[in-house]
């Protein structure tokens, strides 16, 4: 409509409607002819030319646009090493807004591994007929530091249609003329397995996929121009658009054809339906306790069918004994029972409890674990006790000084089976008792005899100058009878063997004395060295054995307690982690603590050890007395009954709860010395939170004088620390050696030796 004012001038307005009055005008104001006769199309003129900036002033407004897009695999969460990588350009791979057609400018990755020097780069490979060819190269990038970013700009882009197939290789090269494949290590994300998708080791067609389910994590940024805006707001492009709409008839004719389908279904159903008649054929009884059967046979019209049955008979038939079955009522048997793997007895308002003999034999066990390492009295069983006898009776194979006597008496109001008394000498006092041959393997079972497993128990009460030898002889049942030859006088090193020239450091069968015998088999030895026998404040010293190795390699473990009672040795299974020579494995304990593993070797020559037990002391300025008694445990397998394992069932008794602490470890300054002495500096850490001990085997109780290597702590905080040892000048003439022991109590320790040479 056009307005004509009274002035004359003409202005378009917005659509309305009017009646044009001739009457009312002014007579000088005529509307031109043409303007009353064309005014339609004047307002459609007017409407036209404001409607755009209208409908843009309201946000209504389509434009082309063009942009980024970032995609991405989503989060890392396994490694893995790619060279090169296939996939088809479009698929679930990537999520984020993926345009049909756009230039791939940038990849990111995140490099896994250790920085390096060199150019690094990603060439992008096309699949083109019938081969890969090369699309695009990016910048060269460093690798950065591990699990940080990688970025590869790709300038101008690489130009990608979804569908293409491609590949992306990590190259090395000092220019984009001179690239060779690269594996790098990256961080990957699962994905499921899709064909033509997965890790490759060079660009090839077809592609060697290696690896499907794992991608490397990427972020990729996407430059594209058909994106569709609307009202400033991008919504998508065009292409999209354009599926969207054939996706939306493909899903309106599936749903006509599905609706169709379904009538047609319907219809059949309802007509089989009305059809339907079953004719019950033959009935057959079957045997008792069988299954009941029932047979659809097709009639001879359409819908028609016969039923054959077979139906048990009514009595009680066999119980599957395969299946779990439940009794509701009381039950009478007039045969045996068999429930080889135990019967579970309901306890009142409570769980069950599994009720099997093996069960029942390993609580016993656990039992007597417990009262054997307290309370001995109770745990005397009639082969400790045939043990105890023989030695106590027996003369042939006991060693004795003049001023050393055993006798069984009650000392300090208990009963103990060797009370040994040694009188003021000076010298060596020594006192051994010993059973005849063959004893400790028939009392204390081997590997090679699975019909039971045993625990033995001593408890010592008495004197802490005296030195305690338990277990077995080294050399099955001889003793030498001289307490004056070399191999008692050294304070802490002593055995029951004789040699010229022996160290006695090691065990007799070690290459270091140069000697065979193999009767030490299969038995252990538990040397103890109290700390009044050392003269240390706060620790006594263990010595056990570790025979279960290659012949002349075996050795002597340590271990640092800070005082002994009980004396505890129990039989255990062999691990997986031990030598092929241990026949048997034995577990220490001392007043119920756990300190450390032993093991015993079989090399064919009997099992020709004895029980021992023999206290030794240096320089007897007054009356020593110590108490022995033994006592021990054994598990005797029934088959019959369903215990069989019995060294497992051992090893869960006394190793439930048991802690095994770690070894310390120790730096020396030095380890070796010169004749006229110096200082060792050991510097100490462990990962357990306790305080360290160090003891070394020149320390006499009984004559500090003759310590030729002092030390500046036997104690180190937790943590760690430091310890000075100090060696004396060397006026013997021979170069000699000094062992520092390093520990936590109740476990085994570290051995430093330190040699110092002669003058």
């Amino acid at each position: 409509m056009v307005l004509i004012g009274g002035d004359g001038t003409q202005r378009t307005s917005s659509l309305i409607k009017v009646r044009v009055r001739q009457d009312i005008m002014p007579a000088d104001v005529v509307p031109p002819d043409d303007v009353v006769a064309n005014w339609e199309e004047m307002v459609a003129a007017s409407l036209a030319n404001q409607l755009p900036d209208a409908l843009h002033n309201a946000g209504m407004y389509v434009t082309p646009a063009s942009g980024s897009s970032v995609l991405s695999t989503g989060e890392a969460d396994t490694p893995t090493t790619m060279a090169c990588y296939a996939m088809e350009w479009g698929d679930e791979l990537l999520a984020g807004q993926m345009p049909d057609h756009g230039r791939l400018r940038s990849v990111t990755m995140t490099y896994s591994g250790t920085s390096a020097t060199g150019s690094y780069w990603l060439r992008i490979w096309r699949l083109v007929a019938d081969a890969y060819v090369v699309a695009g190269v990016s910048s060269p990038a460093p690798l950065p530091g591990n699990n940080e970013p990688i970025t590869w700009p790709i300038i101008p882009g690489v130009p990608l249609s979804r569908g293409d197939k491609i590949i992306m290789e990590v190259c090395a090269g000092q220019d984009a003329d001179h690239l060779v494949t690269h594996a790098m290590g990256v961080h990957g994300v699962m994905t499921p397995p899709k064909d033509g998708r997965g890790r490759a080791d060079q660009v090839s067609h077809p592609v060697v996929i290696t690896q499907y389910d794992v991608a490397p994590r990427m972020t990729v940024t996407v430059d594209y121009d058909e994106g569709v805006s609307v009202g400033g707001v991008e919504v998508a492009t065009v292409t999209q658009i354009q599926a969207l709409g054939a996706d939306v008839r493909t899903a309106s004719d599936n749903a006509q054809a599905a609706a169709q389908s379904a009538a047609a279904a319907r219809d059949e159903a309802q007509a089989a339906v009305a059809g339907l008649s079953i004719t019950v054929g033959t009935v057959t009884t079957g045997g008792p306790g069988t299954q009941a059967a029932a047979t659809l046979t097709p009639g001879s019209t359409p819908g028609s069918w016969r039923m054959d049955m077979t139906i048990p008979r009514g009595d009680v038939g066999a119980v599957d004994t395969s299946k779990s079955y439940t009794w509701t009522q009381p039950q009478i048997f007039d045969a045996t029972v068999t429930a080889s793997r135990g019967v579970r007895v309901p306890l009142p308002a409570t769980a069950q409890e599994a009720l099997s003999y093996e069960a029942l034999v390993e609580q016993q066990t656990a039992d007597d674990w417990r009262r054997m390492n307290y309370y001995m009295e109770t745990l005397i069983p009639s082969w400790v006790t045939t043990l105890v006898r023989q030695m106590q009776m027996s003369d042939a194979y006991n060693v004795v000084t003049a001023n050393a006597s055993s006798k069984e008496a009650v000392y300090t109001n208990d009963l103990h089976d060797f009370l040994i008394t040694m009188t003021p000498a000076s010298g060596i006092s020594l006192l051994g008792r010993s059973t005849g041959a063959w004893k400790f393997a028939n009392y204390m079972g081997d590997h090679n005899n699975s019909a039971y497993a045993a625990a033995v128990v001593w408890r010592i009460i008495g004197s802490d100058k005296a030195s305690i030898l338990l277990g077995s002889t080294s050399q099955g049942y001889s003793s030498t009878t001289n307490p004056a030859a070399p191999c008692y006088a050294h304070p802490i090193h002593w055995a029951d063997y004789n040699l010229d020239a022996a160290d006695y450091r090691y065990p007799l069968l070690n290459a270091t004395n140069n000697y065979t015998s193999r009767d030490m088999a299969p038995a252990w030895q538990v040397t103890i060295y109290p700390t009044g026998y050392l003269g240390s404040t706060t620790s006594c010293l263990i010595r056990g054995t570790d025979y279960g190795r290659d012949v002349g390699d075996q050795l002597y473990v340590w271990a640092l307690v800070p005082k002994i009672t009980y004396v505890a040795v129990a039989m255990a299974p062999r691990q997986s982690a031990d030598h092929r020579n241990v026949m048997n494995r034995w577990e220490l304990f001392v007043d119920g603590k756990y300190v450390m593993p032993m093991t015993s070797l079989f090399c064919g020559s009997g099992h020709t050890a004895c029980v021992t037990a023999k206290v030794k002391a240096h320089g007897a300025s007054g009356t020593y007395q110590v108490g022995l008694r033994m006592g021990g445990m054994r598990i005797d397998a029934t088959p019959a009954l369903g215990v069989t394992n019995v060294w497992s069932i051992m090893e869960r008794v006394v190793m439930d709860g048991a802690t095994v602490k770690p070894v310390p470890d120790v730096a020396a300054s030095a380890t070796e010395v010169p004749a006229a002495g110096g200082e060792v500096t050991l510097t100490v850490s462990s990962t357990l939170a306790e305080d360290i001990y160090v003891v070394n085997d020149t320390m006499c109780g009984h004559d500090p004088a003759a310590v030729w290597c002092s030390q500046s702590t036997e104690q180190i905080p937790a943590g760690g620390g430091e310890v000075t040892l100090t060696l004396a000048p060397n006026t013997t003439g021979q170069p000699r050696q000094v062992w520092a022991f390093v520990g936590h109590h109740y476990a085994q320790a570290v051995v430093i030796k330190i040699n110092q040479s002669a003058q």
